[in-house]
C-alpha cells in the first residue's frame, strides 16, 4: 500500500528486500524508469505485471540474485523494448542456454547486458551473444 501513494515513482531500488511483484502490481499507474530489485523474490508472473505496468518507460532493470526467474522471464524482458541496462547475473533459475533467447531480441537502446554468475554459461555460448550484441556492452563470466 504505500507504494501505491506514491504517483510520480520513476525509480525504486528495493534491492535484498522481501518486496515482491505483488507489491509493485498494487501501483496501478506505476511508470518506473530505473528498478533494482536484486536479491527479492522477483517471479515471471510479476515481471509480466512489470512489463505491462512499465513496460514502455523502463530503461534500467537490475535483477542479479531473483532465484525465481526462469526461462520463461527471458521472453518477457526481451520484449522491453526501451532498456538500456540489464543485470541478470547470478539469476539461479536461469542457464547459459537460456541466454540464447536473446539473439532475437532487438534492442535499439540496450547498452549494458550482465549476466555473470549464469550457471552452464559456456565459452560458445558467450562468443555467440558477444557477436551478437556487438557494439554493446556485455558482460560475461562462466
Amino acid at each position: 500500500p504505500l507504494l501505491s501513494r506514491m504517483n510520480d515513482l520513476e525509480v525504486l531500488e528495493i534491492d535484498c528486500t522481501r518486496i515482491s511483484g505483488r507489491a509493485l502490481s498494487e501501483h496501478e499507474s506505476l511508470r518506473l524508469r530505473r528498478l533494482s530489485a536484486n536479491k527479492c523474490p522477483i517471479s515471471v508472473h510479476a515481471l509480466s505485471m512489470l512489463k505491462d505496468l512499465s513496460g514502455d518507460y523502463l530503461q534500467s532493470l537490475s535483477l542479479a540474485g531473483c532465484h525465481y526467474l526462469n526461462k520463461e522471464s527471458i521472453k518477457i524482458l526481451g520484449s522491453l523494448e526501451n532498456l538500456r541496462e540489464l543485470n541478470l547475473s547470478g539469476c539461479q533459475g536461469l542457464c547459459g542456454n537460456d541466454m540464447i533467447e536473446f539473439k532475437d531480441v532487438q534492442w535499439r537502446f540496450m547498452r549494458v547486458l550482465e549476466i555473470t554468475g549464469i550457471r552452464g554459461m559456456s565459452q560458445q555460448i558467450a562468443d555467440f551473444l558477444n557477436s551478437s550484441f556487438w557494439r554493446k556492452k556485455l558482460i560475461v563470466s562462466q
